[in-house]
């Protein structure tokens, strides 16, 4: 019993001791000269202590960038909350070399509480942090996560906003949809086909409208006041669409546009919105536009991200 009792307070003696170390090595890192706060930084590192983690995250706001990449490579040693925590703020750093490694021991960890942090580099002023982001946000796989890539699906570079649009493409989320069709206006005729084809998944008018209302009002509009009944409600055998196809298929100049109208046998709901799309460009639609191909009927085979 007295030999417990004696462990016991050897234990209780040696983590007073470490405490008062730390203690004193906090102290240390607020000290003028650069060369003592890192020997002390060092010296916190190799007591691999949890205890730590509160003195070395307030390093992140060290002057020296030095230090403050140290103090990033020192907490991604910790899976602890308070860690994470902490290199999310490292996340806003004024030097992109930390930006960079703080945002590779996020991705290291998986950690799914880390979104909004994440999804705050997508308006990093330099585009590889941006598309980091993207695609660590597109691996998370959750609702929240999904719904923070829109702000790059509008981002200035075209090879981020082409990645963004092949990420919430196969998701079919309705939530998708506004900014999606805002890409039928993109100066990249690649990408508009790419937008084309993403609202050609999702079933229900929501996409029409949504295209309609990005597009010029001849594409579809004009269309609806000429020939009456919207083709959005039209079925196989209305010869009212059949009459409005053929009209519109007369007025498109760029030979794979007519070439699409004219193998649209059926008027499903996201139908029209390949009309839009023929007027924002119809000399750059490629003949193999989405809407030619026949695996557009086929895509809803994709999941669909579930509600937030």
């Amino acid at each position: 019993m007295r030999a417990w009792l004696w462990l016991v307070c050897v234990l209780l003696l040696a983590v007073g001791a470490s405490a008062a170390s730390i203690a004193a090595l906090s102290r240390q890192l607020r000290h003028p000269d650069a060369s003592v706060r890192k020997k002390a930084l060092l010296e916190l590192k190799a007591k691999a202590d949890p205890q730590i983690i509160g003195p070395v995250s307030q390093v992140l706001g060290d002057a020296d960038p030095g230090l403050r990449r140290e103090a990033v490579q020192i907490l991604a040693a910790y899976p602890d909350a308070a860690a994470a925590r902490a290199l999310e703020t490292a996340l806003r750093d004024a030097d992109i070399s930390i930006r960079r490694d703080a945002l590779l021991v996020l991705k290291a960890r998986a950690d799914l509480t880390t979104v909004d942090a994440v999804a705050g580099l997508l308006a990093d002023a330099d585009g590889t942090l941006r598309l980091e982001a993207l695609r660590l946000l597109a691996a998370f796989g959750t609702p929240k996560a999904g719904a923070a890539i829109t702000p790059a699906l509008a981002d200035t570079d075209g090879a981020i906003r082409r990645e963004a649009l092949l990420v919430v493409k196969p998701l079919r989320d309705p939530r998708f949809i506004p900014p999606v069709a805002a890409m039928l206006r993109d100066r990249d005729p690649g990408l508009r086909r790419e937008a084309l084809g993403a609202l050609a998944l999702y079933d229900g008018p929501a996409a029409v409208t949504a295209a309609a209302a990005e597009s010029p009002a001849s594409a579809i509009g004009s269309s609806k006041r000429a020939d009456g009944p919207s083709p959005t409600g039209s079925s196989v055998a209305d010869p009212s669409w059949s009459a409005t196809r053929d009209r519109k298929r007369a007025t498109v100049r760029d030979p794979g546009c007519r070439n699409g109208l004219s193998r649209l046998d059926a008027p499903p709901a996201t139908w029209a919105a390949y009309l839009p799309c023929c007027a924002v460009s119809s000399s750059t639609m490629a003949p193999d536009s989405p809407w030619t191909r026949a695996d557009r009927t086929k895509a809803s085979s994709s999941n669909s991200i579930p509600a937030a």
